[in-house]
């Protein structure tokens, strides 16, 4: 037992911590400790962590052995608090913290020992070879970068447990390790050209995951995508309502995962990690998980409802439409990301069905879209096949004024050469034409404007395409429009200055407001035998 309750150091000036007790301005001061009989030191290494946040800090205690009792054997028995314990003074309002980045501490070690690999030369914990400086410090071999050795542990100190026992009339010393241990981890790959590449890492504190009752103890599991409302969903709440996500690859689409590189074994809801630590070493046995995971090309959505596709506009996405689509049900709206940009993905029914996407107003309001439609342009290598389009109206209400070379059109504002469209059906279309002012060069088709050597025959229109100019209404009866009228005799508007020819091409003379008592013109586009457009 003790006589009484005496000092346990901590040295940094008067109370705590010392950087490099051989090296800092205190020494002065631990030799006079040593002087007054405080001659036992227990110095506990971070090796490589972080104490209170700062590098290259070790905490040094100090004991007087004729504090203690001394048994039958003139040796006393010291109890040793852990650096970390909330009630050791630290010197501040917050207690001793111990971190290290990307590693957990699995305990505290009497030995160490770096790791070595087959020539000797020390390694770091993913094998890559070290070589050691003039001041003790590593690089990594051939190189100016810092690097971190691999070490194995033995005798671990248990502080509810173990006690300190020396001789009462002599000094000591004792050296404790931090014994860290990296993050568990989940590697992720996928295949190209025969070869399995690296895309990505999700990790997790081991010890925190596996401890009693932990708030964390699904951490050391992963969660398979799933088809959620139209798209592919990659997150999952852990227990402690934090998210997990599998890692994404741009451009492609989960498809299924598999936990050997011969893709014998599917993951097919979650996986547990199967590593262990053995605590009395300080050491992981598979520490790391490799996850093979395949994908198909393209960010692909499954559509069954227009919410759904309402909700996922994606211009590079891939869509396969499961069902008949209603914009006419519920507030779903046909998505900006489709109407007003280059889209270059793939829109097509589920394989052998025909599907119709009816009731669709595409409003076009945006001053810096260079496009209007449905689609506002099909680029080379898009895919739009095997879907009808019924009871469309593209609304251009409003459009990019002063841009240069706007192009509209109720399917497609343009569409490209090499741009794939097949058994695509297009009725009851309209286009409107509000109050707009665009710069020069606008191109309007009641249908699509194409490059040369686009190839539209794959979109069949059926019946005429309705085309109907109104202005702004000024809430006094009266319309603004910035189309050039023709006159009467009296020099009353009569018509828009508009003409359509067979191609469904509009030409239209913007120039300065003209005020209207009508609402609007209504112009038919009727389609020629011979036009297959």
């Amino acid at each position: 037992m003790m006589k009484k309750l005496k000092i346990c150091l901590l040295l940094l000036g008067v109370s705590a911590l010392c950087c490099g007790a051989a090296a800092c301005a205190e020494l002065n001061e631990i030799e006079q400790l040593e002087q007054e009989g405080y001659v036992v030191t227990v110095s506990y290494d971070s090796n490589g962590g972080a104490f209170m946040g700062r590098d290259g800090i070790m905490i040094v205690d100090m004991f007087d052995p004729s504090q203690y009792e001394e048994d039958e054997d003139g040796n006393v028995n010291i109890k040793l608090v852990d650096p970390t314990d909330q009630d050791r003074p630290s010197g501040s309002d917050s207690p001793i913290t111990l971190t290290r980045t990307g590693y957990f501490l699995a305990g505290w070690y009497k030995t160490r020992t770096i790791v070595t690999d087959e020539s000797g030369a020390p390694v770091d914990e993913s094998g890559a070879p070290l070589e050691e400086t003039e001041d003790g410090t590593y690089v990594l071999a051939g190189t100016q970068t810092v690097g971190y050795p691999a070490y194995t542990y033995a005798d671990p100190w248990d502080f509810t447990q173990d006690v300190l026992t020396v001789s009462a009339s002599g000094t000591y010393s004792l050296t404790l390790y931090a014994g860290w241990v990296p993050y568990f981890e989940f590697r992720y790959f996928y295949e190209e050209d025969g070869e399995w590449v690296q895309y990505g890492v999700t990790d997790f504190d081991y010890k925190t995951t596996n401890a009693a009752g932990s708030d964390s103890a699904d951490r050391d599991t992963i969660w398979i995508p799933r088809w959620d409302d139209g798209a592919m969903n990659y997150q999952h709440n852990y227990a402690d309502n934090s998210r997990f996500r599998f890692p994404e690859r741009e451009g492609y689409t989960f498809d299924a995962a598999y936990t050997d590189e011969a893709c014998t074994r599917q993951i097919e809801d979650s996986f547990e990690h199967v590593g262990t630590v053995d605590y009395d070493t300080g050491t992981a046995e598979g520490r790391v998980q490799n996850i093979y995971v395949k994908f198909v090309e393209g960010t692909r959505y499954r559509i069954e409802n227009a919410g759904q596709l309402a909700a996922h506009g994606d211009a590079d996405g891939w869509y396969e439409i499961l069902a008949d689509l209603d914009f006419g049900i519920g507030e779903a709206a046909w998505p900006a990301a489709l109407s007003n940009n280059s889209f270059t993905g793939r829109f097509y029914s589920t394989e052998g069905q025909h599907y119709t996407i009816r009731n669709v107003t595409v409003t076009h309001n945006s001053r810096n879209a260079q496009y209007g439609g449905l689609f506002g342009q099909v680029a080379e290598g898009a895919v739009i096949r095997d879907v009808s389009f019924a009871k469309v109206t593209l609304d251009i209400v409003n459009a990019g004024q002063r841009l240069r070379d706007l192009m509209f059109g109720v399917f497609a504002g343009n569409i490209c050469a090499g741009a794939q469209i097949e058994n695509v059906t297009l009725s009851e279309a309209a286009m409107q034409i509000g109050a707009i002012t665009p710069g020069s060069g606008p191109m309007f088709n009641l249908v699509a404007n194409t490059d040369v050597g686009a190839d539209r025959s794959g979109l069949i229109v059926e019946g005429d395409v309705g085309l109907t100019v109104y202005g702004t209404d000024l809430r006094n009866g009266e319309y603004n429009f910035t189309v050039r009228f023709v006159e009467d005799e009296q020099g009353n508007p009569v018509q828009p200055d508009i003409t359509v020819d067979a191609d469904g091409n509009i030409e239209i003379t913007f120039t300065t407001t003209v005020r209207t008592n009508a609402a609007s013109y209504v112009i038919n586009y009727q389609k020629q035998e011979a036009d297959n457009v």
